[in-house]
């Protein structure tokens, strides 16, 4: 009975019984029990398995030498292992062939969005939204997992406009929140409608979930609520969910992941708003609780106190870092450079310049552009030739905000024809058209010597190329 053989099939495939399968296979297709759930069964093998798309594409030429047509589920394995290679023309190859042949369901859609995720890279907007069309056009009706994943995978593209589409795109397809909704398909709606600016949503999803009786919100979902008051510069509204998640979870501590996750989310806020002292204070409260603290804690912090020049604060915490065992990466060089460069402190934004290239951390353009506006303030433009030098020599080409810095340094010195030669050379050197900044910058430099004929000529060209004068 082909029945009795696939229900013995799939334990052997489940407890990963090689020998079994193969005996058990042999024999069905000695007694021609052989059907597309025995095929589907055995593609069970190599879903999720890299290396293992050629067993599956056999599979499948076997299944139709015996007469079988491949179903969704025989395509949607096929799917999954052709994702797990990461090759993602591949999968849509594959999806080309199914929509030639049986069509897609909710559950090939969320394998698509998975591939993605799962090789933690951001999908391309015009593969999300190729995936996303799929719903309507087999309309497709979105379950739990296909909210989920789909519009985790639209947060990597933080479009806001692409998001709002998704969600009517879901709703559309006939999704409604479910009786027994999970408090991770709570946080991530909670998620998608804050990142979308629909914060009376947000609130409502919040008021559902909340409301649920004998579960109280979890700590992930009153993070995620929080992240969103904060996004949305409800500062306020921010602090006393915390003090119901510290109501709420609190009573063994506040040293959990969620709490952690929170407390960044604040000092962000903080940080966002120059509120350096109250970021400062939450750091000090998380130290007293025992709560882990952080790389991205501590960037926010640096950064917290790098607004507002405070960077005692700053090189405090850097070396609270060291203490902590938590490695610095190029955004904390990147804040305490700029920190550094803002305040005319040269002195110490080379060292830790020279500090993060010993460590092997490559600098960006904005640690280069850091320095090189740094150096053009205290009118160092030796230096700042030697910033343009290394930038280069780092692979990193200077730019129109590089143009407008040296340009402005020419300016303060008097040396308008020196300002004159950024303009006209850095572009043709390095493969970019001066843009609106850089025209105005150099019209600047020209009125403010005293030059109005040099500023007006160069009005005429700035249109000319295409850049529109702004009210400056």
């Amino acid at each position: 009975d082909t029945t009795v053989f696939n229900s013995t099939l799939d334990v052997a495939v489940s407890n990963g019984d090689q020998e079994a399968v193969d005996t058990i296979f042999q024999e069905m297709k000695a007694s021609l029990c052989v059907d597309v759930v025995t095929y589907n069964i055995l593609l069970k093998q190599f879903t999720g398995a890299d290396g293992c798309v050629e067993q599956s594409r056999a599979l499948l030429k076997e299944m139709r030498g015996f007469g079988l047509k491949p179903n969704v589920a025989t395509y949607n394995s096929l799917l999954g292992s052709v994702l797990a290679t990461g090759d993602f023309a591949a999968a849509w190859h594959t999806v080309d062939e199914m929509e030639a042949g049986p069509g897609v369901d909710a559950y090939t859609i969320s394998i698509l969005f998975k591939g993605y995720k799962g090789r933690r890279r951001t999908i391309e907007p015009a593969s999300f939204d190729r995936a996303l069309a799929l719903i309507e056009k087999y309309s497709v009706k979105a379950d739990e997992i296909l909210v989920n994943v789909a519009l985790e995978a639209c947060f990597g593209l933080r479009d806001q406009e692409r998001l709002n589409g998704t969600l009517i795109a879901l709703r559309r397809s006939g999704w409604t929140l479910p009786k027994q909704c999970s408090m991770h398909t709570y946080a991530t709606l909670i998620k998608a409608y804050g990142m979308s600016r629909q914060l009376n949503m947000a609130w409502k999803l919040w008021g559902e979930a909340s409301g649920k009786k004998g579960q109280p919100p979890t700590e992930q979902l009153f993070s995620q609520m929080i992240d969103v008051l904060v996004c949305n510069a409800r500062m306020e509204d921010a602090l006393s969910m915390f003090e119901d998640m510290k109501a709420t979870h609190g009573r063994q501590g506040l040293c959990s992941q969620g709490f952690a996750v929170a407390y960044a989310m604040l000092i962000r806020g903080f940080a966002q708003r120059k509120e350096c002292g109250k970021a400062l204070a939450c750091y000090d409260e998380m130290l007293e609780n025992g709560t882990q603290v952080g790389l991205v804690v501590f960037n926010s912090l640096i950064d917290a106190c790098s607004r507002v020049g405070d960077m005692s604060s700053a090189a405090r915490l850097y070396r609270d870092m060291s203490r902590a065992e938590c490695v610095p990466d190029l955004i904390t060089y990147s804040t305490l450079i700029k920190g550094y460069c803002v305040r005319g402190e040269m002195d110490e934004a080379w060292d830790l310049f020279e500090l993060m290239r010993s460590k092997g951390i490559r600098p960006d353009a904005i640690v280069f552009n850091s320095l090189l506006d740094g150096c053009a303030k205290k009118q160092m433009p030796d230096h700042c030739e030697q910033v343009i030098n290394d930038m280069v020599d780092a692979g990193i080409k200077p730019s129109n905000h590089s143009a407008s810095i040296l340009i402005k340094l020419y300016g303060r010195t008097k040396d308008v024809d020196a300002a004159f030669r950024v303009f006209e050379d850095m572009p043709l050197k390095y493969g970019f058209a001066p843009n609106t900044a850089v025209y105005t910058c150099l019209m600047s430099t020209f009125i403010g010597n005293g030059r109005l004929d040099r500023a007006l000529n160069l009005l005429p060209q700035m249109i000319k190329a295409g850049q529109r004068p702004d009210e400056k």
